[in-house]
């Protein structure tokens, strides 16, 4: 059975950390199964890159999900630019750039769907 959560984030002051805490107040009431259940710093982790980006690179409305279907736990972000993110070489003497590098490395897999006005950038924690 799908569970899915929907939050139209602010793009105001806030806003990234008003869905960093939503994001991790819906957690609880996904039914985890027994044998997994996702860190929850993780999933802060993974919500505040994909806002952030979206508020920092996109104008207009920021909508996150949350969908979990018992093989995955779905973080997704919609925003209205069709700009699709690239992953960039981590550069230490540089700041910034290195948040696609951290979710390549704490997911089961990411990536971005086109969609009319915009994208969805996605990424997935899976049981394991």
């Amino acid at each position: 059975m799908m569970v899915e959560r929907f939050l139209k984030v602010s793009c105001g002051k806030g806003g990234v950390a008003e869905a960093r805490a939503w994001a991790c107040a819906q957690l609880e009431g996904f039914g985890w199964p027994a044998h997994w259940r996702p860190d929850y710093n993780v999933v802060a982790l993974l919500v505040s890159e994909l806002v952030t980006n979206a508020v920092r690179h996109a104008s207009g409305a920021v909508g996150l999900r949350l969908m979990w279907d018992e093989r995955r736990l779905r973080i997704a972000v919609d925003d209205s630019s069709t700009v699709l993110p690239v992953v960039r070489p981590a550069r230490p003497d540089l700041p910034g750039g290195h948040g696609l590098n951290l979710v390549q490395r704490l997911s089961g897999g990411w990536g971005v769907v086109p969609r009319a006005g915009g994208k969805r950038v996605w990424v997935d924690l899976v049981p394991g």
